[in-house]
């Protein structure tokens, strides 16, 4: 399974994904997006595509996804956290995972975005004709490229998948 949760930028970076592996892999969409994990969980091999809200998150205790992204934390619910220690706890309760840094700015992380392009020890990918330079954007759409390519999904595939990807209209 594949997990996506964070303040802005779920459902694109979720609905991206999918875009991106589509054509290789069976995906069934959950949660915010999609349909209750129980209700499509069965034995068949597939991945199951998760948007998750902090409200969710909170509560998990055996749920542990193979890919876990984190896409970024600001103040929200606080009327329901109380505080933004009780917010971000509820983000991490996801994973412990190996954890990839990205960058929009900073070349030492594990994967940057400079002049249009995405660097990585896994694969460098252009950004020229993807759908937004946004900096939110660049960072869903940088998290989304990583699971591509965690998922042997190959540079080129992707790219083209992010040339023909349309963002949703309500975003």
């Amino acid at each position: 399974s594949i997990a996506v949760t964070g303040t802005n930028g779920k459902t694109t970076c979720v609905l991206l994904i999918n875009h991106i592996l589509k054509n290789t892999y069976k995906i069934d969409l959950c949660g915010n997006i999609g349909y209750p994990i129980f209700n499509v969980f069965n034995n068949e091999r597939k991945i199951y595509l998760l948007e998750m809200s902090s409200f969710e998150l909170e509560s998990i205790s055996t749920f542990k996804p193979r890919i876990a992204i984190l896409l970024n934390i600001k103040e929200a619910h606080l009327d329901h956290h109380k505080t933004m220690e009780n917010y971000i706890n509820a983000k991490a309760n996801k994973s412990h995972a190996i954890k990839i840094g990205i960058s929009l700015h900073d070349e030492k992380a594990e994967a940057y975005y400079k002049e249009g392009m995405m660097y990585s020890k896994y694969g460098n990918v252009s950004f020229e004709k993807t759908f937004s330079d946004l900096e939110g954007d660049l960072y869903d759409t940088m998290a989304a490229v990583l699971v591509g390519l965690l998922s042997n999904i190959s540079i080129k595939e992707i790219e083209t998948r992010m040339q023909d990807f349309k963002k949703p209209l309500y975003r």
